[in-house]
């Protein structure tokens, strides 16, 4: 097909060569789609320069051919031309690619075809592209060889249904399962395989291997876990160590494998002299305080990326957001010492020029700005921004959150917010059952982002045979966008019990405001009636006490009351908290602080008198 392509391009070349010898210029008349079903005439066009009266151009022809197999939609492209009104028409004749009508699989007994379908790219009513084909069949048999069978070959076969349509068939044969045995190392000395094993990731097969899935080969995984291996080393002095490609070892009944790991341990560093260089925002003094390599101690490579990003996080705090240390490492054979020189690039200072959301379809903007550390038209500071991202994270609104600086020209950035949404608000339902309520049960209603203003909003039952509890709460977490809460709950519960009824109803409200980025401070007034109803003679001498201070306990007494007056307990809370956690669901580092002083009053509901004070204290 290509030579016929270039014998139709070499004619008209001579056509025009002769043409243009005369001083004519050929002119296109015409250009004509045939062979297209599919794709339609206009879109073909569109990938076509040359058009109706140019002048014809064997170059430009050429590379309209390769935009036109560059859409992806074609088999082949051919050109005929012929005369046609004193000039010439251009015939691109295109034959399309098939369809994949079916993607079938045969042989798969371990894996089912709906599993395997979640795992490949094609799809039906896609066209078919060989090397997408290639890549599917790649990750079938990676799927397999995470599941345990490295012998698994992938055969796809491409049958016609009709004149445009294809079925792919992936014949697959599975061959056994295949479990690691035994992980070896060759040349270590300086650690023990039983300690280079727990770096690895590729685990040896043990009884309980069905529940954890341990013990299965997967090759990338073997590769990856040469850099593990020659990373403990390197924290520990060994910067020359080689790892090699593990040799696999098969059993006779290829149910089994050995993998060996070979190791060239080299020598071991010291470090013998840490030079800075390139530095003039801070001096060497300050640079190197802080630093947890030292001269003289052994080399460990963990040690010096995190001083290298001491570093550029010291930088940045003070502006210098493009700021960069780039170490050299120049180790001596002969005396086992190796010089560390740290190069810094400080460039200037950064500014930011404006700050950009993205991706908040829901929540407003002014929730997300917030929330954010850094000001417009102000110095940009490192460490703020990454307690931006921990307060965008804490929001819990947000599947991914990016902070992107833009470099501008003048030392500027702009800093682009892009947020990805998940659904804040959620349904839950729970039952179950024990010998008091019998069948109990739990339905609750949350949002945790209300209209997209970061109000949260919540209602929850519980029922029983003996108790109904109901709760509703709101929280504002900025009120007035300042950094101000107001939040309130109310509740109504009834329980029963063997000799009486306890019915409350009530509520708080609490009135928050931040002091410091991690310190809070909050006031909180809480207000409960409660009642006893019918109860039985055989109540507990306690909650008859408690329902008249003036009962005496004799049991030789009739108790005279069947229910209780109303009471009202009225109670004025104070905390202050310090959180400086930077995940409140996973935290990693930070802590969390509180102190809680409450002073409660209880009244009788109808008379307004005091009847009862108390208060406590709280340390957490």
């Amino acid at each position: 097909m290509a030579k016929k392509i270039i014998l139709v391009l070499c004619l008209i070349l001579f056509y025009s060569f002769n043409s243009t010898a005369f001083g004519e210029e050929i002119r296109i008349k015409l250009i004509e789609i045939k062979g297209n079903k599919r794709i339609s005439a206009s879109t073909i066009r569109s990938k076509i320069k040359m058009k109706d009266g140019d002048t014809f151009s064997p170059l430009l022809l050429k590379e309209d051919i390769k935009s036109l197999f560059q859409m992806g939609y074609f088999e082949d492209v051919k050109v005929d031309t012929e005369g046609f009104e004193g000039g010439i028409k251009i015939i691109f004749i295109v034959t399309e690619k098939q369809y994949i009508e079916s993607v079938i699989f045969v042989g798969n007994d371990a894996l089912t075809a709906e599993k395997l379908k979640e795992k490949i790219t094609i799809k039906p009513n896609t066209i078919v592209d060989q090397q997408i084909i290639k890549d599917n069949v790649d990750k079938i048999k990676k799927y397999y060889e995470d599941e345990g069978y490295y012998y698994a070959a992938v055969i796809p076969v491409l049958k016609t249904t009709t004149a445009d349509r294809i079925s792919i068939i992936f014949y697959i044969e599975e061959g056994k399962k295949v479990k690691v045995t035994d992980v070896r190392f060759e040349g270590n000395k300086a650690y023990s395989s039983f300690k280079i094993r727990r770096t690895m990731k590729t685990k040896r097969h043990w009884i309980f291997s069905w529940l954890d899935s341990t013990g299965r080969y997967k090759k990338e995984e073997a590769r990856n876990d040469i850099e593990r291996i020659e990373e403990l080393y390197a924290n520990n002095g060994y910067i020359e160590v080689q790892v090699g490609e593990p040799r696999v070892e098969v059993s006779k009944d290829k149910k089994s494998i050995i993998l060996i790991y070979p190791i060239i341990e080299g020598n071991r560093f010291k470090i013998n002299k840490i030079s800075i260089k390139g530095n003039t925002v801070f001096t060497e003094k300050e640079l190197r305080k802080g630093l947890k390599i030292e001269e003289k101690a052994i080399f460990k490579r963990n040690l010096l990326r995190e001083d290298i990003v001491a570093i550029v996080e010291k930088y940045g705090e003070k502006g210098y957001a493009f700021a960069n240390v780039i170490p050299a490492i120049d180790p001596d054979k002969n005396t086992k010492l190796v010089n560390i020189t740290l190069n810094v690039t400080e460039k200037d200072k950064v500014k930011v020029n404006r700050i950009n959301i993205f991706g908040n379809d829901v929540t407003k903007d002014k929730v997300i700005r917030r929330e954010i550390r850094v000001t417009e038209q102000e110095i940009i500071n490192t460490k703020e921004l990454k307690r931006s991202y921990q307060r965008l994270n804490n929001l819990n609104f947000f599947e991914t959150i990016e902070l992107l600086p833009r470099e501008l020209p003048e030392s500027m950035v702009d800093l682009d917010v892009r947020v990805k949404e998940k659904p804040t608000g959620a349904i839950s339902f729970g039952a179950g059952y024990n010998s008091v309520d019998h069948v109990v049960g739990m339905v609750e209603i949350s949002q945790g982002n209300v209209f997209g203003t970061g109000i949260l909003a919540k209602a929850k039952g519980e029922f029983g045979k003996r108790k109904t509890n109901y709760t509703l709460s709101v929280k504002e977490p900025w009120l007035f966008d300042q950094p101000m809460s107001l939040g309130a709950n109310l509740f109504k519960s009834d329980r029963s019990f063997d000799s009486y009824k306890k019915a409350s109803i009530g509520g708080n409200t609490t009135l928050g405001r931040s002091f410091t980025e991690y310190i809070s401070g909050s006031i909180t007034y809480n207000l409960e009636r409660v009642q006893i109803l019918n109860m039985a003679a055989t109540a507990p001498d306690t909650v008859k006490t408690d329902c008249d201070p003036h009962y005496a306990a004799i049991s030789n007494i009739e108790y005279p009351y069947n229910s209780c007056k109303k009471k009202l307990t009225s109670s004025v809370g104070l905390g202050l908290s310090r959180d400086s956690r930077d995940n409140y669901l996973d935290p990693r580092e930070g802590s969390t602080n509180s102190i809680y002083y409450e002073y409660a009053l209880l009244m009788a509901a109808k008379t307004g008198s005091e009847a009862i004070r108390n208060s406590y204290l709280i340390l957490s």
